[in-house]
């Protein structure tokens, strides 16, 4: 076991020293290119990361180390070393960054046959030959106005969208007190138990409950009387009037929604115990039973778990209300404070992040637990808008920004002939990689894959995290793709030393 322990430290130092003869080569042989091209000739830790050339090779750079020089040289290196020009693609995550490389390598090398691309473009450059360029690019400015016509045309035509929109109007942005945000849970009950909500009457409601269907009263033109005294009813035991929450005097029918969760428990801001509001149920409907009157009953965890609309109005229909929904303008106008255009670049930022993410409606609805009220009718109204939005890009043979990386990961999948034409991949500024970028660099790297693949970048930066970049990919590459020769380049060029 001994010897086989040692003779496995022996291979170890025999490829590091192979290694070691193999980099001191390359950079003898290419002494010239690396001292008389540049203003600085390249250090040595730079020099090794040119002339490394495994699989996968890494060099893991601060800013003002020369990232983008290192690249360069890569470049030049390997078409000495005989690599054909449009064999090499080099990949970038801005336009401005393509064209500097682009400068670069004509300006010093001379060298103009590279594919120097951002990633959307050479995207974009598979999904048309794959098409035929049958598809065109949607402009941003293309972007904005089919959202904001897409909403139009959904609030004149689509009741779905209406009904959703009302309810996601209904709600307050504030409407939700969290325990959590209270050091002291007296202080979280007392806050609660001072809350009120006002409904679109301007009236005050005592829980958002009793506001949303205060609001679906409303907005379906239904007249409603908020805790009307029931004279009819015997006096209690401890002489308090009974006011149930709703009186829809138009069909003599009350409406009582009872405040507990599915184990009959209050919540803990309640003034009276579980026991006691119970005893109140059970006092309360006996009175219906006995003065003959209609009650029809609604319980907080209907509205909890987002399903008060669909039972009270299934409830209410079979007692013979009539729900006649208000004109959509007349609403709008009857809610104070609305600022449309707040709303549309609101959908405009949701369709852009499901686009962004590639989420399929199925895969939103399924996420959509643990919403407040106003965010789950606010995501409804915004599925019809993301529906609406991909069903207007399929038939006008339209992509947009995000497409274009799903579109093309899918054809390189299905097709290697786009992967087989390079022989090396270099990406620039790799910590700004997403995991839809990972996704399409991925598909170069199939198991008979001969490409190599050379990435720079700072572990300590990212830039495009808005756009759902992620250092991860690079800190922890061989997660994502296999063991790789790590360089890391530690001397800046770009600062004075008293800075650093």
């Amino acid at each position: 076991m001994l010897k086989k322990l040692i003779n496995k430290f022996k291979n170890i130092f025999k490829n590091k020293e192979k290694e070691y003869e193999y980099l001191e080569d390359k950079i003898n042989k290419y002494h010239d290119l690396f001292h008389d091209f540049g203003e600085y000739p390249l250090n040595k830790k730079q020099q090794k990361a040119v002339v490394k050339n495994e699989k996968y090779n890494q060099v893991i750079a601060a800013a003002g180390t020369g990232k983008t020089t290192v690249l360069a040289y890569r470049i030049k290196y390997l078409i000495e070393e005989g690599v054909r020009p449009d064999r090499i693609l080099a990949i970038t995550f801005s336009n401005k960054a393509a064209e500097e490389m682009r400068i670069r390598l004509k300006e010093k090398f001379n060298i103009t046959e590279v594919n120097v691309s951002t990633i959307h473009s050479f995207a974009n450059s598979i999904i048309r030959e794959e098409n035929k360029n049958k598809l065109s690019t949607m402009e941003s400015h293309e972007w904005e106005n089919i959202i904001e016509k897409t909403v139009d045309e959904l609030m004149e035509y689509n009741k779905t969208f209406r009904k959703n929109y009302y309810f996601f109007l209904s709600h307050d942005d504030y409407e939700n007190i969290n325990e959590e945000e209270f050091e002291d849970k007296t202080e979280y009950v007392a806050k609660k138990r001072e809350k009120n909500y006002e409904t679109f009457k301007s009236e005050e409601v005592k829980s958002q409950a009793e506001k949303f269907i205060a609001d679906l009263l409303f907005i379906n033109n239904i007249d409603y009387q908020y805790e009307k005294i029931a004279d009819w009813a015997d006096k209690s035991k401890d002489k308090i009037v009974y006011q149930p929450d709703f009186y829809l005097s138009e069909y003599d029918i009350y409406l009582e929604h009872w405040g507990i969760d599915r184990d009959n428990e209050v919540p803990d801001w309640f003034e009276w115990s579980s026991e006691k509001y119970l005893a109140k149920m059970e006092w309360a409907k006996y009175q219906f039973k006995k003065h003959n009157k209609i009650l029809v009953e609604s319980f907080d965890y209907d509205y909890q778990e987002n399903n008060l609309e669909s039972i009270l109005k299934s409830k209410l229909k079979k007692k013979g209300v009539k729900f006649e929904q208000e004109a959509f303008e007349d609403f709008v106008d009857s809610v104070v404070d609305v600022n449309t255009k707040d709303i549309i670049d609101d959908y405009k930022s949701f369709v852009k992040e499901a686009k962004k993410n590639n989420l399929s409606v199925a895969e939103i609805k399924n996420n959509m637990n643990n919403l407040t009220n106003k965010e789950y009718y606010f995501t409804l109204s915004a599925l019809e808008v993301y529906k609406y939005v991909i069903d207007f890009l399929n038939e006008n043979r339209k992509i947009d920004f995000n497409d274009m990386i799903y579109k093309a990961t899918d054809i390189l999948e299905e097709k290697q002939k786009y992967t087989d034409r390079y022989d090396h991949l270099l990406v620039d500024e790799f910590q700004d990689v997403s995991f839809a970028h990972i996704s399409i660099i991925k598909k170069f790297f199939k198991m008979d894959s001969d490409i190599r693949l050379f990435c720079v970048g700072d572990d300590w930066q990212s830039i495009y995290s808005f756009q759902g970049s992620d250092p991860k990919y690079f800190i922890n590459f061989e997660k994502y793709f296999d063991k790789a020769a790590k360089t890391y380049l530690v001397d800046n060029y770009r600062c004075p030393k008293k800075i650093l």
